[in-house]
């Protein structure tokens, strides 16, 4: 696996399930490969993160991450493919003082004007490598939703936590940008 010349924490302990609500501190680095077993359609899932102040709003674009800007502006959260999958790099002790939390948010990208949404990716699921461990979350009873937040990495006291979400937006990238202060064109 291609991590843009770094590899994810060693797996030196164990692989655990996950799920919806749950949270987890994390002491180090975050790797996060998103996985599935193909689509009922030719699509793509694209990986979309949001580094967000207190408001919950991304200051400007340097604080959203995805193909097309695949560096925050702190050089906290990194963005590389391995085809076809997404892959995330988070370099908690990079991350600036006016983030308090990151949000993981996974699109479905599609040409032409035949609607696809998360019901037509087989076995959609996190893999988040930290600490020494593969955490598995299976993102499963999606339906129409065509974005959706998977997790969010958020300060909690003097370190950070991770809580799974697995929910989204029926309206797609526009709408999940638009929650947290971005305006697509």
């Amino acid at each position: 696996f291609d991590w843009g010349g770094r590899q994810p924490a060693p797996l030196v302990g164990q692989v655990r399930n996950v799920r919806r609500g749950e949270r987890q501190e994390l002491d180090g680095d975050v790797s996060i490969l998103f996985t599935y077993d193909g689509t009922a359609r030719n699509v793509t899932v694209d990986c979309f993160c949001y580094s967000l102040k207190a408001d919950g709003k991304v200051s400007g674009d340097g604080d959203f991450v995805f193909y097309g800007n695949p560096v925050s502006r702190d050089g906290s959260v990194q963005h590389f493919l391995y085809e076809p999958l997404p892959a995330t790099q988070v370099e908690l002790k990079k991350v600036g003082r006016d983030i308090e939390k990151i949000a993981i948010c996974y699109v479905i990208y599609q040409e032409g004007v035949v609607r696809c949404d998360f019901s037509q990716v087989r076995n959609p699921t996190m893999r988040v490598y930290a600490d020494g461990s593969e955490l598995v979350f299976p993102i499963d009873g999606l339906k129409d939703e065509q974005a959706i937040v998977a997790a969010e990495i958020y300060r909690h006291h003097a370190g950070w936590k991770m809580r799974f979400i697995g929910a989204g937006y029926k309206q797609g990238l526009e709408k999940l940008c638009g929650a947290y202060g971005i305006d697509v064109e």
